[in-house]
């Protein structure tokens, strides 16, 4: 709604996620020229998973798919889907 208010020019500025931003525009190449997109950040996040103490899989076996899909470029990918950037630690 932030986003549609300031195409609407009833706000000056909104504060909206990389991803969001990338695939609305996507998904409306029109839209581009009509916003001012600033180039610096303002927050990053950085997830973690947690589960619960014995349940399958365990926080071991996902850290195995997470790497195995790291080394096989999988989840570069996915970032690359949803408009994503991996942080390497």
């Amino acid at each position: 709604s932030s986003l549609n208010m300031i195409l609407r020019q009833r706000g000056d500025i909104a504060i909206l996620t990389k991803s969001y931003l990338l695939r609305h525009l996507e998904q409306n190449p029109e839209l581009k020229p009509m916003l001012l997109v600033s180039d610096k950040m303002d927050q990053a996040y950085q997830h973690s998973i947690i589960l619960r103490q014995g349940i399958r899989p365990s926080i071991e076996e996902i850290n195995q798919i997470l790497d195995g899909m790291r080394r096989q470029s999988l989840l570069t990918q996915l970032w690359q889907q949803y408009g994503l950037m991996e942080i390497e630690q």
